[in-house]
């Protein structure tokens, strides 16, 4: 958590106001924006969001592209240091803003993220660690309703709102949304509500249509088996992990009645079942993490403990970097009106080597239904059919925003080019992707050369 003290530390004395004319900026600026908290009551508080904007090193006439980061509830301030020394830079004025609730922009609750890792660390129940969460809920809801947050203000469509107020705030005509996760959605919002976006860059594909409980265990059960099928084709995986798939569920298997202890951080931290599943789900995520998966099952059977705790090093950062208030305020509004209630445990009846589920994911149904009682309009359910010129990129290990989103997007996004990427997860990330990146913008949006993606392979570790 340093890092994070240090930046806000940094943001807070740093902070100007942002000249709104559409001059050449020369320097990276730091600005606030007030918006109504709720636009739907006209005795709404204004509430802030931080914004960073970065200029292009390069002297071209491309579009800012602006950052729309994932979650619900991630900051993205946080990659402030990264997009400024991102190939992107050079061609593009790039903007980074904290959504409200999140980073710098009014967030509460930010150590409940961390506060979810203790209770993985006991060795719980799916309902004790439900009993657990709901605590920890309870305590975020009082410190919220003592700061007089509005709940019914943070969903997707007020977050489009307030992007387009901040394209207005800059002086900007046209821009260029890149998207990641939850920032798909936020984009393809942004694109049905209003008519600035140039092009979108969108990764990890979330469509609004897409009901994430109902295809969560299916999403991961298709990830373990690529991998499964990926290893078993590797001479070097196959050599070192023979019969992975076996081993994979037989470890699952003994640890929901023997757990493994490890030391995490001086004390003990205890894997069961559904923390091994919930590890390996966010080891998914990245190329890095996706080729340590079988080394984390081995130890996980008594070999070296490293690989584990660097896995639940990775899942903590990733818990301390989303605001679990913010994630579960537009996660209410927006999925459990239109996902069965008992959609999860459903597909665990049909993939029952993958139960209990991962940790959280597993009652996050149960927690949402009881977190607030706003809900969004049947439209936020629906496609967005939109002309704009869009690259998707997705990973065909993605077990969050599977691979199938995208391809089935591709049916009614007339002007979108779908790249898969064979041996990347959540993340794309990477040489390649900025290389297609530029080249989809330098051509005027046509589908970029994606040969690229195609070079490297997975090194096992």
């Amino acid at each position: 958590m340093k890092t994070l003290t240090f930046f806000l530390t940094l943001l807070v004395f740093s902070t100007n106001c942002s000249s709104t004319s559409e001059s050449r900026r020369s320097e990276i600026e730091f600005g606030k924006l007030e918006v109504p908290e709720n636009r739907n009551d006209s005795d709404s508080r204004n509430i802030s969001l931080s914004y960073v904007y970065i200029p292009k090193t390069g002297s071209n006439d491309y579009p800012p592209m602006i950052f729309l980061q994932g979650g619900p509830g991630g900051s993205s301030l946080l990659m402030q240091n990264f997009f400024s020394n991102s190939p992107l830079r050079k061609n593009h004025d790039i903007i980074l803003f904290d959504a409200r609730g999140t980073g710098s922009s009014e967030a509460h609750c930010q150590e409940v993220g961390l506060e979810f890792l203790s209770l993985m660390a006991k060795d719980l129940t799916i309902q004790e660690e439900y009993e657990g969460t709901l605590e920890l809920c309870k305590q975020c809801k009082k410190e919220l309703e003592s700061n007089n947050v509005d709940l019914a203000g943070y969903n997707s469509l007020e977050n489009a709102a307030d992007v387009e107020a901040l394209r207005k705030h800059l002086g900007i005509d046209k821009w260029i949304l890149l998207g990641g996760s939850y920032g798909t959605r936020l984009g393809l919002t942004y694109m049905r509500e209003y008519k600035a976006a140039e092009a979108a860059i969108l990764m990890g594909l979330f469509p609004l249509e897409v009901n994430i409980y109902e295809g969560f265990v299916e999403g991961f059960n298709g990830a373990l088996e690529y991998l499964f099928e990926t290893c078993a084709s590797d001479p070097d995986c196959n050599g070192r992990y023979p019969n992975f798939r076996s081993v994979f569920y037989e470890t699952i298997e003994k640890l929901r009645t023997n757990p493994k202890s490890v030391q995490y951080q001086g004390e003990d931290f205890v894997i069961n079942a559904q923390d091994a599943l919930l590890l390996i789900h966010q080891m998914l995520y990245g190329r890095g993490t996706i080729q340590q998966v079988p080394a984390f099952v081995q130890a996980l059977n008594g070999g070296e403990t490293r690989v584990i705790n660097q896995s639940i090093n990775s899942t903590a950062a990733r818990l301390s970097a989303i605001n679990i208030a913010t994630y579960l305020s537009v996660q209410a509004a927006e999925e459990v009106q239109f996902n069965d209630d008992n959609s999860f445990e459903n597909q665990l009846s049909t993939y029952p080597d993958l139960k209990p589920g991962p940790a959280f994911f597993a009652t996050d149904q149960k927690v949402l239904n009881q977190w607030h009682s706003h809900r969004s309009k049947a439209k936020e359910n629906k496609r967005v059919n939109v002309k704009t010129p869009m690259l998707i990129t997705n990973g065909i290990f993605d077990p969050i925003t599977p691979i199938v989103n995208a391809r089935n997007v591709m049916e009614y996004l007339p002007n979108a080019t779908l790249v898969e990427f064979p041996l990347d997860g959540h993340s794309t990330f990477n040489s390649c992707f900025f290389n297609m990146v530029e080249d989809f913008v330098e051509s005027g949006y046509k589908p970029p050369n994606a040969s690229c993606v195609d070079d490297g392979s997975l090194s096992w570790r």
